[in-house]
């Protein structure tokens, strides 16, 4: 899967991973000692995340039902817990920490496609 940008096309992560399991949403990013600079990983339906366990920094995204960016937490690091403060967040976007910076802005609509 992909992450783009729908203004303009352009492949923001080009390896999404989704977590649509149990156990994907339950192990998360924890089994990851870090991503590649192209990988992200996706939580739908999910208002807050931990860091717990988690062995590097994170950016954090909430998303809109529609894809739009609602809130940016950069560089959240371990053992840390984030929820969405917007009402209308209701997916989280997980990447490297600083990976988000200059790249994604608030009220941004993003796609994921194949």
């Amino acid at each position: 899967m992909q992450l783009k940008r729908i203004s303009t096309g352009e492949v923001i992560f080009s390896r999404l991973e989704i977590a649509d399991t149990f156990v994907k949403r339950l192990t998360g990013l924890l089994r990851h000692t870090g991503l590649a600079p192209e990988a992200a990983m996706f939580f739908p339906d999910c208002r807050s995340i931990h860091t717990f366990f988690m062995r590097f920094s994170i950016d954090v995204a909430f998303l809109s039902r529609d894809y739009t960016i609602v809130e940016i937490h950069p560089d959240v690091g371990p053992e840390r817990i984030v929820s969405c403060r917007d009402r209308a967040g209701c997916h989280v976007l997980e990447a490297n920490a600083m990976s988000m910076a200059g790249t994604l802005e608030i009220n941004e609509t993003l796609q994921i496609t194949d």
